[in-house]
């Protein structure tokens, strides 16, 4: 008796997926004499491209998508969406993300980080060389939740500054193989919101 059920569940299975498979396929196209059905509408293209694109993010409670306050299991996914950094790592090396392009000087010391041009936060205004400048400077105030030792270390990371209007030089005590594994992806904050914040 069981195995009579156990095969009806699974007939009814094999059908239900059956129907599914084919009525996806059946909308793909158009039946005969439905041309006016399937054109598009310009005016509704436009009218698409015109509205805001909207992202939601789902799944398991990460925190807060801020530097200061996700979990650190969760390693800030979600705020990764939302602030950038200087560069980001992948298996084949560091590709270019608000940094343009970096040059190491020869006793490996000094590093030159040209930032790219036109990149705005959500609000419209410009990150700028303050915004680097700012984030590191207050991250080792106010470490955040996933940081590299090196950088809260003011022994370490001697001094950031904005140079030429569009480059950041970091000179550090010593030089680190790691230097770029850390400061390349720390996420980067607006000044003109967070300078206020002495909570985060």
């Amino acid at each position: 008796m069981s195995q009579k059920i156990m095969m009806c569940f699974v007939l009814l299975a094999v059908c239900l997926i059956t129907a599914v498979l084919i009525g996806g396929c059946a909308s793909e196209g158009t039946a005969p004499g439905d041309e006016t059905d399937s054109a598009i509408d310009e005016t509704d293209v436009v009218t698409q491209q015109d509205k805001p694109l909207t992202i939601r993010l789902e799944g398991p409670n990460a925190g807060f998508p801020s530097p200061f306050a996700h979990y650190p299991r969760m390693r800030g996914t979600v705020m990764k969406y939302i602030f950038d950094s200087l560069l980001e790592i992948n298996e084949e090396g560091y590709i270019p993300w608000l940094a343009e392009e970096w040059e190491i000087s020869e006793d490996g010391r000094e590093h030159l980080v040209t930032l790219r041009s036109g990149v705005k936060w959500q609000d419209g205004r410009e990150v700028t060389v303050d915004d680097v400048v700012f984030s590191f400077n207050y991250y080792q105030e106010y470490p955040p939740v996933f940081i590299g030792k090196e950088i809260m270390d003011r022994n370490f990371l001697v001094t950031v500054e904005a140079v030429n209007g569009n480059q950041v030089k970091f000179v550090t005590a010593e030089p680190s193989g790691t230097f770029y594994i850390e400061a390349g992806v720390m996420r980067i904050i607006p000044e003109h919101i967070w300078a206020d914040v002495d909570d985060p």
